[in-house]
């Protein structure tokens, strides 16, 4: 359900258009102008000073149009499924990814992991020179309620914690398998996972997995109650979320507004936004590479800490400070 009216204010209007459809996916330009004429019968662009494109290649690529058709200036942000579905797989998308960049006025990226994929790739480096200045570094939010609960004392035990869905990308199914593993040496006998969440594709895989290894993971279904999760994130020393593929993943922040050191996934989401105080990155791909991280930050526990990680820079409205002040330099206010 799209609940975007509920956080809207009421003299902001919301326009929606249900064009897309599944076979856009493979057809990006006509994609893309499926969107603009739907866009052009709906928006009044007059009444436009300014377009934040959402995502760079495909509401990048309307808002391309509406600058070139309305002359209007946009800044994009740039998201994990740019740089991991259409840079990769998509060729006959990247002349027009070229033409969006180059004429962007910004060019925002969630995570420091996902521009620096996104600079080494081959089909950006070519430009790179002449975007680059345009770059800025804009972490995601978390709910002001971990913001006004942050926690500075670590817990020190053998329990690490995952919250998050059972998909193939969120890789579940290694992280188990490394636990189990790890245990098997004497001084890691008391190890235990638990996993908070579930859902998807991947749930009756994971669900065989921890029947097969009950004494090593514990599951306690999905959690809303944010008072709960708090408590839960307490009484846990490691959180590990080792993802194929992630954009930013807020459940990071949360877990280390509790003080949890963090298992993350190496070239991806929160790797490189924080000094290695916060915890160690792994080769999702490789079990024994989770097994060797799990390791060193229960074997060092006490060099992981939060101390120095100002959580005010990660309130929706600190950010939203900073988006308002971006429009005003573009707007020249």
């Amino acid at each position: 359900m799209d609940d975007s009216r509920d956080v809207l204010p009421e003299d902001v209007p919301l326009i929606r258009a249900k064009v897309v459809r599944p076979f856009h996916r493979f057809f990006y330009h006509i994609k893309r102008r499926t969107i603009f004429r739907s866009a052009d019968q709906l928006v009044d662009w007059k009444s436009c000073d300014l377009i934040h494109a959402s995502t760079f290649f495909s509401d990048g690529g309307v808002s391309y149009k509406a600058f070139r058709k309305y002359h209007i200036p946009y800044i994009i942000t740039v998201r994990g499924a740019d740089v991991n579905h259409f840079l990769r797989l998509l060729p006959h998308a990247w002349l027009s990814g070229w033409r969006i960049l180059l004429h962007a006025r910004k060019i925002v990226f969630v995570s420091k992991a996902l521009m620096d994929k996104f600079s080494a790739s081959w089909v950006i480096r070519p430009i790179l020179s002449r975007i680059q200045h345009k770059f800025i570094l804009q972490p995601n939010g978390i709910d002001d309620f971990w913001c006004e609960n942050v926690r500075r004392e670590m817990s020190d035990n053998q329990k690490v914690l995952y919250v998050g869905d059972f998909t193939d990308n969120k890789n579940v199914g290694r992280l188990i398998e490394a636990v189990v593993a790890l245990r098997k040496k004497p001084r890691f006998s008391q190890l235990q996972l638990t996993l908070v969440g579930g859902g998807r594709n991947e749930t009756d895989d994971i669900l065989r997995l921890i029947e097969q290894n009950g004494d090593a993971v514990r599951y306690l279904g999905s959690e809303r109650n944010k008072d709960r999760l708090r408590d839960i994130y307490r009484e846990h020393s490691i959180f590990a979320m080792v993802s194929l593929h992630e954009t930013f993943g807020l459940v990071y922040v949360e877990a280390l507004s509790q003080d949890l050191a963090l298992l993350y996934t190496k070239g991806q989401g929160i790797d490189g936004l924080f000094g290695p105080e916060v915890g160690v990155a792994s080769d999702p791909y490789s079990v024994d590479d989770i097994e060797r991280g799990l390791e060193k930050l229960l074997e060092e526990r006490g060099s992981f800490t939060n101390e120095n990680i100002d959580f005010e820079q990660f309130r929706w409205s600190s950010i939203a400070a900073r988006y308002q002040r971006i429009y005003e330099e573009e707007l020249g206010e």
